[in-house]
């Protein structure tokens, strides 16, 4: 076959929003949480208002405990769901449970209030979806509220570890669709009559985006043992929500010189961001490649998860996709060696972390050489040998050694630790023996080498 020539190939694709996944103005991607629906935890769908009350946007979330009982197994969490149901529909003659999403103590996130009318298709609980709740008295519009199941005003969390990162990725997933920051502050008019709230009707407060009942309310609400827990929670979520360079994939990683096939190096970037690719010899520093390109949003793919109409112009994703065929910026091919992948991506004029990511080109091993003899006792000896120092390390040194003078084997055997050296035991003083060494790495095995010894 002819030669490979200095082909370079780059391409750039848009990456539509998937149901699974919301995906925030700047690109960051957030997976939708496992959530147990309402048909899962036995809600009676005829308890409810037949149509919800809708919002037109999400604004901000609250935080809230139900002050309920703590002494509950994790089977026993759809029955507590259950009765937290019947409570606000059949006590409270709510309309529907009071809150959007409630977790257990384990860290199960739970459908609350249904975003669907009765029959509608499941899912109800989309992320960019506005449904009006009965959580926080003048703060229930255009806000989503997430509740503990349990009461940590006399009780701390057993899991807190497990409620905070089930907290914080279902409130990353129900604010990217708005790129809401959780550590933002917003204003809010609030809607109370009944004195419950700090905030009278027509009051206008700045609440953190993600508040706690407790902050706009008069109560202890989520408790005082999970209320030291809000900076965290918004911490992890906003970590989530931070845009990423994400499905990094290189192939094939580990190539011999003589090998036709080309390096695909992709990944996915936010759409607006401008991007790079550094191909580096990591011996000598040498740059040898250095692709960058400041891409154009694209326009975004219809999603499940999309925000209300006002918001469907946002920006998604783009997949970039390099072919190295071995070669620098000159066109000269290179030789063995680890070269350095590096994706490096800047939003708005921040940075985002790089990936990196190692492609070898290497050959089988070479064989080992410069034997020595240790005598150890009468008995044993210690055989050692040296490898090539290669690109591409050794996965394992094998050996055998022959009693007659190679008439006969013992059965191949790996070194300890695969180290370059073997012990042999119940050898014969005067006699002389012949050991074979091969070695492995992952593209084959080298030539075997024999050495023989006496034992002295």
């Amino acid at each position: 076959s002819k030669p490979m020539t200095n082909i370079k190939q780059m391409t750039a694709v848009n990456v539509g929003d998937v149901k699974s996944f919301a995906t925030s103005p700047t690109g960051a991607q957030i997976a939708r949480p496992n959530i147990v629906s309402r048909a899962e935890w036995g809600a009676n769908e005829s308890w409810r208002d037949p149509v919800p009350k809708m919002g037109t946007k999400i604004v901000a979330g609250i935080v809230h405990h139900t002050a309920s009982t703590n002494n509950y197994k994790a089977e026993q969490s759809p029955a507590q769901m259950r009765i937290l149901y019947a409570y606000f529909t059949k006590s409270l003659k709510y309309a529907d449970m009071g809150y959007h999403f409630l977790v257990d103590k384990y860290g199960t996130i739970y459908e609350g209030r249904s975003g669907c009318a009765v029959k509608e298709k499941n899912p109800c609980d989309g992320a960019a979806l506005p449904a009006q709740g009965a959580h926080t008295y003048g703060f229930n519009v255009n806000t989503f509220s997430v509740s503990a199941i349990g009461n940590y005003d006399v009780l701390a969390p057993e899991n807190p570890q497990a409620m905070v990162n089930s907290m914080a990725s279902l409130i990353a997933w129900k604010l990217a669709p708005y790129g809401l920051d959780p550590n933002a502050e917003t204003k809010y008019t609030s809607t109370d009559t009944t004195g419950s709230s700090k905030y009278r009707k027509g009051q206008v407060a700045t609440i953190k985006v993600i508040s706690a009942h407790r902050d706009v309310g008069k109560t202890a609400c989520p408790g005082r043992y999970l209320y030291p827990y809000m900076d965290e929670i918004r911490a992890e979520a906003a970590k989530l929500l931070t845009p990423t360079i994400q499905d990094v994939a290189i192939a094939p990683k580990v190539l011999q010189p003589e090998q036709e096939d080309s390096v695909t190096i992709s990944a996915v970037v936010p759409s607006a961001a401008t991007w790079s690719i550094t191909i580096t010899d990591e011996t000598t520093g040498i740059l040898l490649q250095n692709i960058t390109e400041s891409t154009v949003i694209p326009t975004p793919s219809p999603s499940t998860d999309a925000a209300p109409a006002a918001q469907t112009a946002i920006p998604l994703t783009t997949k970039i996709s390099y072919l190295w065929n071995k070669t620098d910026d000159k066109g000269t091919v290179v030789g063995t060696g680890r070269y350095i992948v590096r994706i490096s991506a800047a939003l708005a004029g921040v940075k985002l972390k790089t990936k990196k990511s190692v492609v070898t080109v290497a050959t089988k091993p070479a064989s080992v050489s410069k034997f020595s003899y240790l005598k150890r006792s009468k008995t044993k000896a210690k055989i050692s040998w040296q490898t090539k120092i290669e690109p591409l390390p050794l996965t394992k040194q094998t050996y055998r050694l022959s009693r007659d003078n190679g008439k006969t084997w013992s059965s191949w055997k790996e070194t300890v630790d695969a180290l370059p050296a073997v012990t042999f035991k119940n050898l014969v003083p005067g006699k002389s023996y012949l050991v074979q060494i091969k070695v492995v790495n992952q593209l084959g095995v080298s030539k075997t080498k024999s050495y023989k010894f006496k034992q002295k």
